[in-house]
């Protein structure tokens, strides 16, 4: 690497963490009267396609979620050929590094359950990841919605989703809390009752 493009990349990491700053100071501690100048946009716009180009979508999906930039993890884990991959990480990041914002965590996990829902029927998604984000969002219907469908579906031939079904019932079991679990129970019941 030469002087030059050493010094270029120095200024793009320290625009980075300007707009990292200002973002987090607009986002989180709701200050007023903070501008981000359109140059500096377009700088960080420029640097999230050249992720996507170089296949750095955990990088792309780091800064998107330091900067608060919900709208470039969606499109980073989109874009990416590993969905379901990106999908992990990205719930792994929010459940472990962004707690300070408990409402930035539930957007970007709401955002996760989208993704999910939308690529159903096309990739091999950990439903267990997906039961969590319905927790930590207090929406047992979905989740037991979720388990109900995974029965139905080894009924119709993939017996492997019954096991799952059982697992992620019995995760819940464990780990969650009774008020979770006992409203999952009661949907489960009421649907049941429901297709009867």
């Amino acid at each position: 690497m030469n002087e030059r493009s050493q010094y270029v990349e120095t200024l793009v990491h320290k625009c980075i963490d300007k707009y990292i700053e200002k973002r987090v100071a607009i986002v989180d501690k709701k200050e007023e009267g903070i501008q981000i100048d359109p140059k500096m946009e377009n700088v960080i716009n420029k640097m999230f396609e050249r992720c996507y180009q170089d296949n750095q979508f955990n990088q792309a999906i780091g800064v998107a979620l330091e900067s608060r930039r919900i709208d470039k993890v969606r499109e980073a884990i989109e874009k990416s050929k590993d969905i379901e991959d990106k999908l992990s990480y990205t719930f792994t990041i929010a459940q472990n590094i962004v707690q300070s914002n408990k409402q930035f965590r539930s957007e970007i996990l709401r955002h996760l359950l989208l993704i999910y829902e939308s690529k159903q029927g096309g990739g091999n998604f950990d439903y267990y990841k997906i039961v969590k984000c319905q927790f930590f969002l207090s929406i047992p219907e979905a989740t037991a919605i979720l388990l109900s469908r995974l029965i139905k579906s080894s009924a119709d031939g993939d017996e492997s989703n019954y096991l799952v079904a059982y697992q992620i019932a019995f995760d819940i079991l464990d780990n969650e809390s009774q008020s979770f679990t006992k409203k999952v129970m009661e949907n489960l019941q009421a649907e049941d009752g429901d297709s009867e």
